[in-house]
């Protein structure tokens, strides 16, 4: 073999190299660019399908509103036919006062329980001067000693 061609062999296997190694890799970027692709699509089916989830969550609750204020409407026309079926009917006898939406609560619960006050974590003293219950010396006898040592 003569000695310029080993250079050139050396130059044909490093081309056939490179470009097996170029295919190799650019198989590999296409593979890689598919399932890029296919992730992209599968994020967007996700983000679309949670907005038209959330869509339909805001109509229900929508629609809920709509039907409960529809049967309060009602409610209050069926209760007003009614008190005005007892005063025509009954000549007058029975007084059915119709309630107002505003202070109708107000007027039938006990003025303890409209108190706004936060709830407490203890119990407040009823006077100053006794120790509550957390106090150290609670329910101890301070008489002598011997006496109130029972066990």
């Amino acid at each position: 073999m003569p000695l310029p061609l080993v250079p050139t062999l050396t130059v044909i296997a490093a081309l056939l190299v490179g470009l097996g190694l170029g295919w190799a890799m650019g198989t590999r970027k296409k593979e890689n660019q598919d399932r890029t692709r296919e992730l992209e699509q599968r994020l967007e089916q996700a983000l679309t399908s949670r907005a038209d989830y959330e869509a339909e969550v805001t109509e229900h609750f929508q629609r809920t509103a709509g039907l409960l204020n529809q049967l309060s409407s009602d409610y209050r026309a069926i209760y007003q036919h009614m008190a005005k079926g007892a005063d025509t009917l009954c000549d007058g006898t029975v007084a059915m006062q119709i309630p107002s939406a505003s202070n109708a609560d107000e007027e039938t619960l006990p003025e303890h329980l409209l108190s706004t006050m936060q709830p407490l974590d203890y119990a407040p003293r009823k006077d100053g001067d006794n120790r509550g219950q957390l106090s150290e010396d609670f329910g101890i006898d301070k008489r002598s000693g011997s006496e109130s040592a029972h066990c």
